[in-house]
């Protein structure tokens, strides 16, 4: 097998795992963004997650070129897409670490689709908290009992966008 596809594999799968991990420690950031209102710095690091999933893409797509041609080299026919079919045609010598690699980047990746779950649960419940005060807050300044959502909504209110008394 060619030395240079196996350079080539290993280099995108290394570059591939870096940048999961700067990914990780921006969604990490996210996090805390989401938690203390830092607006500006969550704007920040959204631009930062963007331009590092393209970068993620991009790297991606090199080492499916590669895994292709480690397939067309070796007789795989059609399974250079998957990574596992490739490992098994690798030297052994090479093989071991491939897979360790592998391995590194599924579990950076179940990481990061956890951190990614909690933050869009935290934005939800945040969502829903401040919908169900805006609507409490909007019932009360247009003569709604606050904790009544099935009393009748005034007919000044239908329709209108968020409508809420400055005067407090």
């Amino acid at each position: 097998m060619d030395s240079r596809l196996i350079r080539e594999l290993t280099r995108t799968l290394d570059e591939e795992i870096s940048l999961y991990k700067v990914l990780l420690a921006v969604v990490q950031k996210e996090r805390e963004c989401l938690r203390q209102a830092a607006h500006q710095q969550l704007l920040d690091s959204v631009t930062l997650i963007e331009k590092n999933v393209r970068a993620i893409h991009e790297v991606k797509t090199q080492r499916r070129r590669v895994m292709d041609q480690i397939a067309e080299a070796t007789g795989l026919n059609g399974e250079g897409g998957d990574l596992e079919a490739v490992i098994g045609v690798l030297p052994a010598e090479v093989a071991s670490g491939v897979a360790g690699m592998r391995n590194q980047l599924e579990s950076l990746i179940r990481h990061l689709s956890r951190l990614n779950e909690e933050n869009v649960t935290f934005v939800s419940d945040a969502l829903d908290f401040y919908a169900e005060l805006t609507d409490t807050l909007v019932g009360a300044s247009a003569g709604q009992a606050p904790g009544y959502p099935d009393a009748p909504t005034p007919a000044s209110r239908r329709g209108a966008s968020l409508l809420v008394s400055r005067e407090v």
